[in-house]
């Protein structure tokens, strides 16, 4: 009798022997769990994460020294609503060509009649091909042209784009291969409130 209740006795001491060594490891398992900091939200995956918006396209380039190269072409750029309002005879180097101006304007029987707006093309055309120099719509405004040979060779056109609204020139250099666009004067947006330039008729 005094036997078993020596084993029993054992027993009983290991259980809550145990039984305190595994609260003990729960306890520190919990302090640990506890002080581990937490992740608000889950990291991306690749399936979560957002995608890559379109890369913006890539702006016309320019030429080393600022300007915009114009090529020639096979096509004329001249729209079937524009009409032949000046054509002149120049020199692209040894070759013989024209400088044409273009407008949408209403032609009949011999006479523009001009709107508040129309669109206007300048075009250079010789026997290789054409080159489309300038070609918008211009609103309250005209185009103007003229073509120069500077003393140290070549051809340059100047386009003169005026408006109510402000008056913008651009040069066109010749070189072998085609035309080298620059804006040599822009006004800006202002009121042009008095202009010696004649008006179309």
């Amino acid at each position: 009798m005094k036997a078993s209740k020596i084993i029993g006795s054992l027993i009983l001491a290991a259980a809550l022997l145990a039984g305190g060594y595994m609260a003990g490891r729960y306890t520190n398992y919990e302090s640990i769990s506890t002080a581990a900091p937490k992740l608000e939200k889950p990291l991306p995956t690749d399936e979560s994460a957002p995608e890559n918006s379109e890369a913006p396209p890539p702006q016309a380039a320019e030429n080393s020294d600022g300007g915009l190269f114009i090529g020639k072409t096979n096509a004329s750029s001249v729209s079937s609503e524009e009409h032949l309002y000046r054509e002149f005879d120049i020199k692209l180097g040894e070759r013989n060509a024209k400088l044409s101006l273009y407008t949408s304007a209403e032609y009949a029987d011999g006479v523009f009649y001009w709107d508040d707006s129309q669109k206007w093309t300048v075009e250079v055309k010789d026997e290789e091909g054409f080159y489309p120099l300038y070609s918008q719509r211009v609103s309250s405004g005209r185009v103007y042209v003229e073509a120069a040979e500077p003393s140290d060779g070549g051809t340059v056109v100047m386009v003169y784009i005026s408006t109510s609204s402000g008056t913008k020139i651009n040069k066109y250099t010749f070189s072998k291969s085609g035309f080298l666009e620059k804006t040599v004067y822009d006004s800006g947006p202002v009121n042009t409130t008095v202009s010696s330039i004649p008006d179309y008729k």
